[in-house]
C-alpha cells in the first residue's frame, strides 16, 4: 500500500540490524561497494541496492539465508542494465533460483533487452506522470526485473518472499504502458508488505493455519496472509487508474479498469474488517486501507 504507515514499516527495517555479526561482514565485504542497505528478518537478511548489479545482490540474499540452490561464486555473467540503470533485467540461466518465479506454461527465455528497455521506460513514465509517489515506491522496492517471454497478450507478475526486490513481469512491444505499471506497482505492494510482516504481527498466531477466505481475483480458498496481500495491493493498483481516468479523461482505458476493480476492492476490503484473525496491527492496517480506497473513489468526481 503506498501510504505512510506501510513506508514507515519499512524504514524502520531498511538498515542495519538483527544479526550484527552476519552483517557487518557482508557490510564490509560487500555491500559498501554496492551502495547497499541491509536488514535482518528472522532468519533471512533483506538487500536494497541501487548498484549497477542486482544479479549479484541477489546472489548476496542467497549467501546470506544459505541457500542451498545459491552457487559458491557469484555469476560470473553481469546482468543487462534497464532504464536508466533503474532496474537489471535477470535471467534464469544466469540465476536457477529465478525458476521459481515462473509459472507452469511460462517460457523460461528471457524478452529481448530491447523490448523490455522500452517498455519499462514507457511504464515509469507514465506512472510518474500520473502518481509520482508510486514512482518513487516502485524504483526503492524493485531493484531487479525477470521478464520471461510470454505469449501476446498474456500479462501476469509475481514475487516470492526469499528473493526480496526481485519481481517477474511480462511486457509486450507496443502494449499500453498502464498495464506495466500496474503489475510494478502491485509487485513493490508485495514486497513492501512481506518485509513489513516479517517485523510487525498483522495476524494473530494462529489466523493464518487454515484456508477458509475468499477474495475476488482467486477462485480458491485462501488463508488470512492472501486475502491482506491482494487487498494491500489492489488498493493501490485501483488508485493508480483513478489518478490516470483523471489524468487522461479522453482515454477511457483507465476508467474502465478502476469501474472492473471497485467493487473487487471493496469486497475484499469487507472480507478482510470482518476477519477475526487480524492482531491489532493488522487492524490499523485495514483501517488505512480502507481510508486510502475511499480517498480513491473520490478522485475524478
Amino acid at each position: 500500500m503506498l501510504s505512510e504507515a506501510p513506508d514507515a514499516l519499512i524504514r524502520a527495517i531498511a538498515i542495519p540490524g538483527g544479526d550484527a555479526a552476519a552483517l557487518q561482514s557482508l557490510q564490509t565485504s560487500y555491500l559498501e561497494h554496492l551502495g547497499a542497505r541491509a536488514a535482518h528478518l528472522g532468519d533471512a537478511t533483506a538487500l536494497a541496492s541501487r548498484a549497477k548489479d542486482p544479479l549479484f545482490l541477489a546472489w548476496l540474499i542467497a549467501r546470506a539465508r544459505q541457500d542451498a540452490r545459491a552457487p559458491e561464486q557469484p555469476p560470473a555473467t553481469s546482468p543487462r542494465v534497464l532504464a536508466g540503470n533503474r532496474f537489471a533485467l535477470l535471467e534464469a540461466a544466469d540465476w536457477p533460483p529465478l525458476m521459481d518465479m515462473l509459472q507452469n506454461d511460462a517460457d523460461a527465455t528471457t524478452k529481448p533487452a530491447g523490448v523490455v528497455t522500452a517498455c519499462v521506460s514507457a511504464a515509469l513514465e507514465l506512472l510518474r506522470e500520473t502518481w509520482p509517489e508510486a514512482a518513487d515506491d516502485v524504483e526503492t522496492f524493485v531493484c531487479a526485473l525477470f521478464v520471461p517471454d510470454a505469449p501476446p497478450g498474456s500479462f501476469s507478475s509475481g514475487s516470492v518472499a526469499n528473493m526480496p526486490y526481485i519481481v517477474r513481469v511480462s511486457c509486450h512491444q507496443n502494449a499500453w504502458p498502464a498495464l506495466l505499471a500496474d503489475s510494478l506497482i502491485h509487485e513493490a505492494a508485495h514486497v513492501k508488505l512481506r518485509m513489513a510482516m516479517q517485523v510487525t504481527r498483522l495476524l494473530q498466531d494462529d489466523s493464518d493455519n487454515a484456508a477458509i477466505y475468499t477474495h475476488p481475483w482467486r477462485q480458491d480458498r485462501r488463508p488470512l496472509t492472501g486475502v491482506l496481500l491482494a487487498t494491500h495491493a489492489f488498493v493501490s493498483v485501483f488508485a493508480f487508474y483513478k489518478r490516470l481516468a483523471a489524468l487522461r479523461p479522453d482515454d477511457g482505458r483507465g476508467a474502465q479498469e478502476a469501474e472492473a476493480l471497485q467493487a473487487r476492492v471493496e469486497t475484499a476490503l469487507r472480507t478482510l474488517e470482518a476477519a477475526h484473525g487480524l492482531a491489532p496491527a493488522g487492524v490499523r492496517l485495514s483501517r488505512v486501507l480502507r481510508d486510502e480506497f475511499d480517498k480513491a473513489c473520490t478522485i475524478g468526481a
